[in-house]
């Protein structure tokens, strides 16, 4: 047998009391069960009050409140919510749970960004490094790029050269041709995801940038 304590009973006393106090949201009111003495009473379609010592057929679906004896509020029973209102219901909090995913992700972003940079010239010199070795990438690529469109100029001379007797022309001239023309393409490709990079990096500084002065700003 267990022994309550004195301290023991009164907070399980008052934790009784609590759960009592707290409307229940959308239980049935066939399932709603009162204490003897205690009435059930709502407000009916035609906007009349009932009341029974049971849950009443036309309170079904409704707001219920139940008083004991001495005629008190006891417990309340929120109106049982529609299809339709709790897909709302679902929806909005899932909708704030999205919000509260983005905010710590801010955060976390936000911590990073400050531990990253401890001023806006440490982030100015940042950039300014990473701009420069894009820079330098794109060059060469254009450097690779304009070699290719060169010799694929002279090819096509030498195949315009043997035009009228293409038994005396190497070979692999055609193969040659075909290789720069591959090399073209494959340059003019690789510069322009090169120059989306630059302008990704120019992008990304710049609101970095904004981001640290408005959590600076806010810090002072």
């Amino acid at each position: 047998m267990l022994i309550w304590s004195d301290k023991t009973r009164r907070s399980l006393f008052a934790l009784a009391l609590f759960s009592a106090s707290v409307p229940v949201w959308g239980a049935p009111p066939d399932v709603i069960a009162p204490s003897a003495g205690q009435s059930v009473c709502c407000v009916e379609a035609s906007g009349q009050r009932v009341c029974s010592d049971i849950a009443p057929p036309q309170c079904n679906g409704r707001a219920l409140k139940i008083y004991n004896r001495q005629g008190l509020l006891v417990r309340e029973v929120a109106a049982r919510k529609s299809a339709e209102e709790q897909a709302a219901i679902k929806q909005q909090e899932a909708l704030e749970q999205q919000a509260k995913v983005a905010a710590y992700a801010q955060r976390l972003k936000d911590r990073a960004l400050l531990d990253t940079y401890t001023s806006l010239e440490a982030l100015d010199r940042t950039q300014k490094r990473q701009e420069e070795d894009a820079k330098t990438v794109i060059s060469d690529v254009r450097s690779r790029l304009d070699a290719a469109k060169k010799r694929k100029q002279e090819l096509d001379a030498e195949a315009e050269f043997y035009a009228s007797s293409p038994k005396a022309a190497p070979a692999d001239l055609t193969k040659q041709i075909q290789d720069e023309e591959f090399e073209i393409k494959s340059q003019t490709t690789l510069l322009a995801t090169k120059q989306k990079d630059l302008d990704q990096i120019r992008k990304k500084f710049a609101e970095d940038r904004q981001r640290y002065i408005e959590l600076t700003s806010n810090a002072n």
